[in-house]
């Protein structure tokens, strides 16, 4: 009887081992699904994304692309040699500037198909300012 007990202890343990064991594939790795990617700007609720003369920083229609590095690339012309990202577990953050980091936009990124609902915020990188508005921006992937 001794015995069946301690069998049965064994086959418990072993059975809640391997359960808390195989939750490990549930997390997400940073970047996976988005890296290699290309995106449209089809809206956007933000009105910086339609400042300057001549359309100059007009992002709808813009391609963004998520390089594996790392960087971001637009199709069109903008103000920022600085465009990193990173995505980990439906979050995106896009850091941007001149030169350097300076600001950055973070929030959810939903993919639904071939259609993805990113939902923002702006903050400063130093942390003076930011996520007190929120945007929302719907691409298409191309």
């Amino acid at each position: 009887m001794k015995h069946l007990k301690f069998l049965f202890l064994v086959l418990i343990g072993l059975t809640f081992s391997t359960t808390v064991t195989s939750c490990k594939d549930d997390v997400k790795e940073p970047s996976k699904g988005l890296a290699g990617t290309i995106w449209k700007i089809n809206s956007a609720t933000e009105d910086d994304l339609y400042e300057g003369e001549d359309d100059e920083y007009e992002f709808v229609g813009t391609t963004v692309t998520f390089n594996s590095d790392g960087n971001v690339t637009f199709s069109k012309p903008n103000a920022w040699s600085y465009a990193k990202w990173s995505y980990t577990n439906d979050k995106l953050k896009i850091v941007l500037g001149e030169g350097e980091p300076d600001d950055y936009m973070e929030g959810s990124f939903v993919i639904n198909g071939n259609k993805a609902t990113y939902t923002y915020s702006w903050y400063d990188i130093d942390g003076d300012w930011g996520g007190k508005d929120e945007y929302v921006m719907i691409l298409t992937k191309q």
